[in-house]
């Protein structure tokens, strides 16, 4: 599982870093793609429990709001919102005509796909990190991949005490303080190439990393809550892409509105 996960990092992370450099129509492809391959597993969880998995359904549910934050304009988000209401306007309609007006499959199969829409969202902005410069968008990529890493690396090694354990046994309290100290770390070493003093870089690596956690956890308590060991299995001793990307749920969004403010 280790090395799997060590293989899966050195050839998935050149090719988003090189992609992210260039920048352009190769970043919004693989976002795009990214987003679309959530809305694929996010499907699956929620045809786990019964509910309503059409894929093609939450696919376009995840790629709206990058395609609109690409285009740009106030506009174009407005449009996508509004389709997106409508989305699931749609899916509240086929689960309710399939068998009746049930709370619970209802519940699971809406959340679902705002959960992906949202993970679109978070994965879009990186298209708009990348137009404030290429160390704001290396901000947003190594930040939460730093907490990611510590985190399970030291958990495993060092961790004793359950951070969380009726959400994720696996998580600890040893491993979540060093992924938090990393995220603050890679903050700390960008903040002369994004304008941010370092005596600000400590407290925002703090609540960036500490962010980071929170959207892990949130992905924990959704594959529970569907009971699913991993969202999907395209990368190998990672699960899916949801679970390589879920610390950007709360992360990317507070990076980005945090660089904002300083540029």
């Amino acid at each position: 599982m280790f090395w799997q996960r060590v293989v899966t990092i050195l050839v998935g992370m050149p090719i988003v870093l090189a992609a992210g450099y260039a920048g352009g129509p190769a970043l919004l492809a693989l976002v795009l793609l990214l987003a679309a391959l959530v809305g694929w597993e996010v499907a699956d969880m929620v045809r786990h429990r019964g509910g309503l998995g059409f894929r093609w359904v939450y696919m376009v549910g995840g790629v709206l709001l990058p395609l609109a934050l690409w285009v740009g304009g106030r506009h174009w988000t407005e449009a996508a919102l509004v389709a997106l209401v409508a989305l699931s306007v749609y899916l509240l309609v086929l689960e309710s005509s399939r068998r009746g007006v049930d709370l619970v499959p209802l519940f699971g199969t809406v959340l679902g796909l705002w959960v992906t829409i949202y993970m679109g969202w978070a994965l879009g902005i990186l298209l708009e990190l990348r137009r404030l410069s290429f160390a704001a968008l290396l901000a947003g990529l190594l930040i939460p991949w730093a907490h990611d890493i510590f985190a399970y690396v030291v958990g495993k090694t060092l961790g004793h005490r359950p951070l969380v354990p009726l959400i994720s046994p696996g998580k600890t309290v040893e491993g979540t303080v060093a992924g938090v100290a990393a995220s603050t770390a890679v903050m700390v070493i960008l903040a002369p190439k994004l304008g941010v003093p370092v005596a600000w870089a400590v407290p925002i690596g703090l609540v960036a990393g500490g962010a980071a956690a929170l959207g892990d956890l949130g992905e924990s308590v959704l594959k529970r809550a569907f009971q699913v060991k991993d969202a999907g299995s395209l990368l190998p001793g990672h699960g899916g892409i949801f679970d390589r990307f879920d610390s950007f749920l709360v992360a990317v969004p507070f990076i980005y509105l945090v660089l904002r403010i300083w540029a």
